[in-house]
């Protein structure tokens, strides 16, 4: 059986000649002065080759080629799936190139290829914060540490409004920020006093 072949689409060579049987047909009609009947047939060959193009593209939906990439505290998941078949693995990089490289080693594909269809989906680390204000002998003692910044200064205030305001300043974190993170202690004889 012969086959025509278009940007990788096969085609048989039975459907190839139900084409050319109406398409002749349409033109012989049409010589004949049938002008609806010429219309009529070269609309089925047009419909036979739609029908046809439907169904290839389905098969190449259900063949979808994907490479997913997701970056994550430093390592990299990769979820690769190239017709129908399925590949995963981890590499601890979160260098695009060196992942290119790695999932072309695997798959035979060309980074080219890659490019096409990668998806990367970076995950952002939430930098851990803690705020604590400790209220005693008239001052407030502040520790902030933001990830692996800290920071310690002392306040000649009781006020947990003023308290945040100064925090918010230093940091820049916003007062939602700070009201959510800050634990805010009062020793018992600062409530005392305060009687």
């Amino acid at each position: 059986m012969e086959e025509a072949e278009e940007e990788g689409i096969i085609i048989s060579q039975d459907l190839i000649n139900q084409f050319n049987s109406l398409l002749e047909q349409a033109i012989a009609q049409f010589e004949q002065g049938n002008f609806m009947e010429s219309r009529k047939l070269a609309k089925q060959a047009e419909k036979l080759l739609d029908e046809e193009e439907g169904e290839i593209e389905e098969e190449l939906e259900e063949e979808e080629n994907e490479i997913e990439v997701e970056i994550e505290e430093g390592k990299t998941k990769v979820e690769v799936e190239i017709g129908g078949a399925e590949l995963e693995f981890e590499l601890d990089t979160t260098d695009l190139d060196a992942i290119v490289n790695e999932i072309s080693a695997r798959t035979g594909l060309s980074s080219e290829e890659i490019n096409a269809i990668i998806e990367v989906e970076i995950e952002e680390e939430e930098e851990e914060i803690e705020l604590e204000a400790e209220v005693e002998d008239g001052k407030t003692k502040v520790k902030v540490e933001i990830g692996d910044e800290k920071q310690r200064f002392i306040l000649h205030t009781v006020s947990e409004e003023d308290v945040i305001k100064e925090i918010k300043a230093r940091t820049g974190l916003s007062e939602e920020e700070v009201r959510a993170k800050l634990e805010f202690e009062v020793e018992e004889e600062e409530i005392r006093d305060r009687r």
